[in-house]
């Protein structure tokens, strides 16, 4: 069945689909999120990919409506003696606005709270596996549509 889909003169639609959605890592995987504090592990700072794990929603969040998604918090305090912190986690209530990050200026500190929806985005550097797995999600994509025209 899996020939059919590219050797057939008119592949069967749901062949072809059901063949990508099985190849796609996405899929096969739930989604992951770096998750960690640098008040309680300092590396979370410089070695995000190490707290990298699945986003398991709350019950009330659990949901079509509150898919998961990564958010980074980072804190800079203005004196040198106070310590940088970052916050990495799964999020389920998404910011009603546009930007990516958001920017506050508490008295003293420097806030900013970011959110992405990509495979551990709020870890970097990216893994090389996640950055294959999504090349290969688009390519898949694409092709599956290229196969429907």
């Amino acid at each position: 069945k899996m020939a059919a889909c590219w050797f057939s003169p008119r592949p069967s639609p749901v062949v072809c689909l059901l063949v990508v959605l099985a190849l796609s890592p996405h899929l096969a995987q739930a989604f992951t999120c770096s998750v960690c504090n640098s008040v309680y592990n300092e590396d979370c700072i410089s070695s995000p990919e190490k707290y990298i794990t699945e986003c398991v929603p709350p019950p009330m969040y659990n949901d079509s409506d509150h898919p998961p998604f990564c958010r980074k918090t980072g804190l800079e305090m203005y004196k040198p003696e106070m310590p940088n912190r970052v916050s990495r986690s799964c999020g389920y209530l998404k910011d009603t606005h546009e930007e990516p990050c958001r920017k506050y200026f508490p008295p003293g500190m420097y806030l900013q709270v970011c959110q992405c929806f990509v495979e551990a985005c709020n870890a970097a550097p990216p893994s090389p596996r996640i950055v294959a797995g999504d090349v290969w999600w688009w390519a898949a994509a694409a092709f599956a549509l290229a196969l429907f025209r």
